[in-house]
């Protein structure tokens, strides 16, 4: 993902500590969307982190809860170990 697709943006790739040390309050944003304690993270997601598509492992189960009520998260791929949804308008 990383290395072959040099035109993507991740927002936390291989160690998410290289965010919290830039910008915490961002990085803790971050965290409350991957640990289900935001409501339609939809919106925060967009607006606030720019993505067009959210990658989570399937540990994340608060969040992918979240993401399944969220209309603005539609689910374009999942296997064994990720899902990727995409993020609308």
């Amino acid at each position: 993902l990383f290395f072959y697709n040099s035109d993507a943006v991740y927002t936390a790739g291989l160690d998410p500590t290289f965010m919290e040390l830039q910008d915490e309050a961002f990085f803790e944003l971050w965290v409350d969307i991957t640990q289900g304690r935001v409501d339609d993270p939809g919106a925060i997601i967009r607006d606030e982190f720019g993505a067009d598509y959210v990658f989570s492992d399937l540990k994340h189960g608060n969040f992918i809860e979240d993401a399944e009520a969220d209309p603005l998260l539609q689910e374009v791929y999942r296997d064994d170990d990720a899902v990727i949804y995409s993020v609308g308008d």
